[in-house]
């Protein structure tokens, strides 16, 4: 004769699929319930984090430094993001107590970002009277008027009892 009675089975059926979804729902229970708040400071490690899960707006600013990088993106990094990127330099003796100026020019076709000057010596005397931008025309030089500048002004002048040298240099581009 069957000992269990069909009336004893279905009360322990209901037990075991109850118990079952408790069981497969906790999971996703404790997926909703666990916040940051729960979790020990300094506690998740690299091995915790999906690979190419975290944003920059995950990383507090400041925090990451240049050992943290990858080979690869401290070139990208590094490198600059324009085409045709030079600088050409140039150097002018300006003599005892006096003033010179000099002019730089970009490579044909290219344009120019900027440009600047430095002297040799640290004379207090020495002074850049005039660090502008300069389209070249031929062998001449003028101002842009609107055109893209393709060279690079400089004026210096010292008071020093010797001559000085003047460095000067333009920063060019391919055009885009």
């Amino acid at each position: 004769m069957n000992r269990f009675s069909r009336t004893s089975v279905i009360p322990a059926l209901l037990i075991a699929a109850v118990l079952l979804m408790v069981g497969l729902a906790g999971t996703a229970t404790a997926a909703k319930l666990i916040t940051g708040k729960n979790i020990k400071n300094n506690t998740v490690t690299t091995q915790d984090i999906k690979n190419n899960n975290l944003k920059s707006a995950d990383v507090l600013d400041g925090t990451l430094q240049e050992k943290d990088l990858s080979g690869t993106v401290k070139a990208k990094l590094n490198k600059p993001a324009v085409v045709g990127y030079e600088v050409v330099t140039d150097t002018v003796a300006v003599p005892t107590a006096g003033q010179s100026t000099i002019f730089v020019a970009c490579s044909a076709g290219k344009v120019a970002l900027g440009g600047g000057a430095d002297w040799a010596g640290t004379d207090t005397s020495q002074v850049i009277v005039e660090s502008a931008p300069q389209k070249q025309i031929g062998e001449f030089f003028a101002a842009p008027d609107g055109d893209a500048a393709t060279a690079w002004k400089i004026t210096g002048e010292h008071n020093s009892l010797d001559p000085v040298n003047l460095h000067a240099y333009v920063i060019c581009v391919n055009p885009s």
